[in-house]
């Protein structure tokens, strides 16, 4: 089901068109939807809010201090009186609070809140949620040793998003001294309890800065190695605060038929698909690979496979 039109129109509004007092405006327009009966329009809303809040509107006023502090005080009071009716709002906050928030001025009211949070219960909030975003925001403390030492512990909870929040955070303190080490060691835990490797790696991969895996090419190997090692359950993707290795996977690997071919004879075909057909520029190298694929064990790899077959066909 689509969204209605007046709400589809706010929420495609172009954010970085928006000026001056527009900003208030349209906080006052979207945030009612946050009472919306549908769960997927009060989290297009929640999202929407955080990025005119906490993201877009921010090169605009970053010299109005606190006229920012205002709005983030704002949409935090928000978020929090409309958990009362709808347990879903809160949660879909502090997930989305991966991407936003790292600077001082918001800061300075999203950490005071959260550790209020934390020393509450709200009813639908589970407290990973709300830890992570923790992990996530906190400052690199004065003693860079004692943190990474904090969030390698936190490799071991119980929890698949803090685990996954504390590995990015890991990723992002590496440093040519501490490299070994951490790739070391987060192989390890992913082997042993998967979820934590792709946060651990993404903001190396996104820089496209492979350097401390010695090159693009063994840092493609070390993903294998653990795709192919790792055991037990793999969080469910809610859980995982961003991407798993098969999605960098599957995007580092697009150009090889040889990589593909490992794939499916991992017996990874999900993967193998996706791989196989990410570009399109490469499907007649692919195609062998993509019609295995169509007579695969798998029946809804094996069903799109043969869909996108088809389609090469029609074109």
């Amino acid at each position: 089901m689509g969204f209605d039109e007046k709400f589809e129109t706010l929420r495609k509004t172009k954010l970085h068109l928006l000026k001056g007092e527009q900003w208030e405006a349209y906080d006052a327009a979207m945030s009612p939807y946050l009472l919306d009966p549908r769960p997927d329009v009060r989290a297009a809303a929640v999202e929407r809010l955080m990025m005119a809040v906490l993201g877009v509107s921010w090169h605009e006023l970053r010299n109005d201090a606190e006229r920012v502090r205002n709005r983030t005080r704002w949409l935090l009071a928000r978020i929090e009186a409309t958990q009362v009716f709808h347990d879903d709002v809160m949660p879909e906050f502090l997930r989305q609070l991966r991407w936003h928030g790292k600077d001082d001025v918001f800061l300075s009211e999203l950490l005071p809140w959260l550790d209020r949070i934390a020393a509450m219960t709200v009813p639908g909030v589970p407290p990973a949620l709300v830890e992570g975003a923790r992990i996530l925001l906190l400052p690199l403390a004065d003693d860079p040793a004692d943190q990474i030492a904090c969030w390698s512990a936190l490799l071991d909870h119980h929890a698949d998003w803090v685990r996954g929040c504390a590995a990015r955070r890991l990723g992002g303190a590496m440093d040519e001294d501490s490299a070994q080490h951490l790739i070391d060691l987060v192989a390890a835990k992913e082997i042993e309890q998967p979820g934590i490797a792709g946060s651990f790696c993404s903001d190396w991969v996104e820089a496209d800065d492979f350097e401390h895996w010695g090159g693009r090419e063994p840092f493609v190997e070390w993903l294998f190695a653990l795709l192919e090692r790792r055991r037990g359950r793999l969080p469910s993707w809610k859980n995982i605060p961003f991407n798993d290795i098969d999605f960098y996977l599957h995007e580092l690997c697009a150009h090889s038929p040889v990589q593909v071919q490992r794939m499916i004879d991992g017996g990874f075909l999900e993967l193998a698909y996706m791989t196989a057909t990410e570009d399109r520029s490469k499907v007649a190298d692919m195609l062998p690979l993509i019609e295995v694929l169509a007579s695969c064990s798998d029946a809804d790899v094996a069903c799109a496979a043969n869909t996108f077959i088809a389609g090469l066909v029609k074109d």
